[in-house]
């Protein structure tokens, strides 16, 4: 499923990127790749352990 909060932040960041000129347009598989680890990458990890 995807969450409608990071699909938000992922097209904000993907404009502020393309309108920095800091991508070529269309960008590629990897380089999609790499901006959704990096946003990813931002979240903490949450472990559940059950006893």
């Amino acid at each position: 499923m995807v969450k409608p909060e990071f699909a938000a932040q992922l097209e904000l960041q993907l404009i502020q990127i393309a309108q920095q000129g800091r991508i070529n347009i269309p960008i590629d598989d990897d380089q999609l790749k790499e901006i959704l680890l990096r946003l990813q990458s931002d979240k903490k990890e949450i472990r559940i352990r059950r006893v």
